[in-house]
């Protein structure tokens, strides 16, 4: 399965329909991919490299039998956050730099 990046945000409305279009578009033979399925990836591409201990694990694997909008939108808000937490680490090492 084709590992998708979460969704850009913010998400104003319900991207269950942008979930179909991306299940719909990743299965060329004609075969296609639940938007579910879909959601589930992105959230493993939000999470991947990230260590997780067993009670995670269960978390994560309850949030996987959510919906799939509700997971995506999870998805988009954990890697906004990373990308933000990155954003600032690089802000505070410049603004070091300049000292």
């Amino acid at each position: 399965m084709t590992q998708h990046t979460p969704l850009p945000g913010p998400i104003a409305v319900d991207p269950y329909s942008e979930l179909l279009d991306l299940a719909n578009a990743q299965s060329p033979g004609g075969d296609i991919t639940p938007a579910g399925e879909v959601a589930r990836a992105m959230l493993g591409a939000a999470l991947d490299g990230i260590q997780v201990g067993s009670y995670d694990e269960q978390v994560i694997a309850w949030l996987q039998g959510r919906d799939a909008s509700t997971i995506a939108v999870v998805a988009s808000l954990l890697r906004r956050a990373w990308t933000a937490g990155l954003a600032a680490g690089r802000m505070e090492i410049r603004e070091e730099r300049t000292r």
